[in-house]
């Protein structure tokens, strides 16, 4: 009875210990996230609507977001990455598109259409 006293008594300190703050991933884009891939510890991709792709390589300190040219509009509803250049991305539309990037969504460099 007595540890469980001292367990109720201490809890709140143990808990107060432990403070997490979360901030807005996208807060200056104007989409709606729908794909993720963690790729590593340190880098992740994303993917959402208004053609928006964002990509992490420092663990999420910094996001890169990207628009694949020519796919502005579309809502891209999952993707799957192999590293910090290699992606696939899903998008839904009619017709549905599946785009490959090779070089790390660079602007200025073709994103191939599969």
């Amino acid at each position: 009875m007595k540890k469980i006293l001292w367990c109720l008594l201490l809890a709140p300190f143990f808990c107060a210990a432990q403070s997490y703050s979360f901030k807005p991933l996208n807060e200056n884009t104007k989409t709606s996230l729908r794909g993720l891939s963690v790729v590593s510890d340190q880098v992740s991709w994303v993917s959402g609507s208004n053609g928006l792709v964002g990509k992490t390589t420092d663990g999420g300190v910094t996001w890169k977001w990207l628009k694949p040219k020519g796919y502005e509009k579309i809502d891209f509803r999952d993707i799957e990455a192999f590293d910090d250049k290699q992606a696939i991305i899903v998008g839904i539309a009619s017709p549905a598109y599946i785009l490959k990037t090779i070089d790390g969504a660079k602007p200025g460099q073709k994103t191939i259409k599969m």
